[in-house]
């Protein structure tokens, strides 16, 4: 029963501790152990060198938080002597959040405040904050933008700050909203558009 609870097959659920508005859950994985070490290319010459636990921040449940406690293995090499602890595919080990979170936090950070969304899964808001902005560097790496005929600037006040907004006055279509809306931060931006000489703003 408890194995389901997470609806993560890596992992077996050793104990779980709930309180009025959190899930704690211990955890190990399922996986064998490495038959190398990656950097030196050393075939089973490793041995376990003592566990570490560590918390990862996962989706809410029951409109609760959930964390995740691993029991994260760590093993040596006899070889190079360099440690390293066993790999977690579920897991953003830089975030200290499962994979599955990120993608609900770039989701609900469309509708909400970093800080709600923060506060609603237990995390620091730097951490939905650093999420976010890597989502919006994707998406913005995957677009093909061309430089409207028609540009026009314009301000917002959205999340307490004043924002810069750039429109696309033809096509009716908001193109981006910069962070800031200081001399500075235009320019730079304007200056990284292609075919920029062709603009009427």
């Amino acid at each position: 029963m408890l194995t389901n609870m997470i609806n993560l097959p890596n992992f077996n659920i050793l104990d779980m501790k709930e309180s009025e508005y959190d899930y704690r859950f211990l955890v190990e994985t399922t996986a064998l152990s490495p038959s190398h070490y990656s950097k030196c290319g050393t075939v089973a010459n490793l041995y376990k060198h003592g566990k570490k636990q560590q918390l990862f921040f996962d989706l809410p449940m029951h409109a609760k938080r959930v964390g995740i406690y691993v029991n994260r293995q760590r093993y040596k090499c006899r070889e190079c002597n360099e440690t390293f602890f066993e790999n977690l595919p579920d897991m953003d080990v830089n975030r200290s959040v499962t994979n599955r979170l990120i993608y609900w936090i770039k989701e609900a950070s469309l509708e909400k405040m970093f800080t709600s969304v923060a506060e609603e899964i237990g995390v620091d808001e730097k951490t939905v904050r650093n999420i976010f902005n890597d989502y919006v560097d994707e998406l913005e790496a995957q677009t093909d933008f061309r430089t409207p005929k028609w540009l026009s600037i314009d301000e917002v006040h959205l999340l307490k700050n004043y924002r810069c907004v750039i429109t696309d006055v033809e096509n009716k279509s908001v193109i981006d909203i910069l962070r800031k809306r200081n001399k500075d931060t235009v320019i730079s931006y304007l200056s990284k558009l292609q075919d920029i000489e062709k603009l009427n703003l």
